[in-house]
């Protein structure tokens, strides 16, 4: 056991706490007080990452490596807490935030949720972008050499940046992207749903049914109607024209 475990080998046993339900944006239970404590009493026996993301001296290969080897001392179950700590921050954040622009829209209306995750996802992606310019500036621009061309080097980034985020970063691609997503993942959950309360899944079938032959019976009714309507107006106009 590494020295790192061996501090924090006592938060193993520790019950992990399950993910907050959307509207769930307080703190209400003590398991995800005291994740937070644990998650925190192991920042606090770490580097601080952070540090390692703002040394210029460093190439963005080198403090993703630096990072990694920081995680890789850790344990699994140490892994899962700050990761778990982390998804409880971030989704209380971003549900804080939905919260207020809600009230604002119509009821029931999903683009603040979209909009707001799609901007948290596109900062992520922008913050990655900038440790990528950040470290091509620092380490591979050598702006002294009579040719270097500086619109060149400026493509040349931009070509990596394109090549991990082909959609671009805050884009309408990005956006679709996001929406789809989100589509998806929301599919999903309907189908699970029905699978798992199959007698409610009957009954919403047997009344999409019957809508749909009451819908189609008003239509022929319709469709009749109207046919028996032009008939006799044209009967009509033709005696009126004999």
């Amino acid at each position: 056991m590494n020295s790192i475990n061996k501090k924090l080998h006592t938060l193993e046993d520790n019950v992990l706490p399950e993910l907050p339900e959307r509207a769930a944006i307080y703190i209400k239970n003590e398991a995800e007080i005291e994740l937070s404590r644990n998650a925190q009493a192991i920042r606090n026996m770490i580097p601080d990452v952070s540090k390692i993301w703002k040394n210029p001296n460093l190439t963005l290969q080198e403090k993703e490596e630096k990072t990694l080897a920081i995680y890789q001392e850790l344990s699994p179950k140490q892994k899962i807490i700050l990761s778990r700590d982390s998804a409880f921050m971030t989704r209380r954040l971003r549900d804080l935030v939905v919260w207020y622009f809600k009230t604002s829209f119509p009821v029931n209306s999903e683009k603040p949720f979209l909009r707001v995750e799609w901007f948290f996802t596109e900062m992520d992606k922008l913050a990655h972008a900038e440790h990528i310019i950040d470290s091509e500036w620092n380490h591979n621009r050598d702006e002294d050499n009579p040719d270097f061309d500086d619109f060149a080097w400026w493509n040349r980034v931009d070509l990596k940046i394109k090549e991990l985020y082909p959609e671009g970063i805050f884009t309408s691609e990005s956006w679709n992207k996001t929406r789809e997503f989100y589509d998806k993942i929301q599919s999903e959950y309907m189908v699970q749903y029905w699978q798992n309360h199959p007698e409610e899944f009957e009954k919403l079938t047997k009344s999409l049914k019957a809508e749909v032959g009451y819908r189609k019976l008003s239509r022929n009714i319709f469709v009749e109607t109207f046919q028996r309507n032009a008939r006799t107006i044209k009967e009509s106009f033709v005696q009126d024209n004999r």
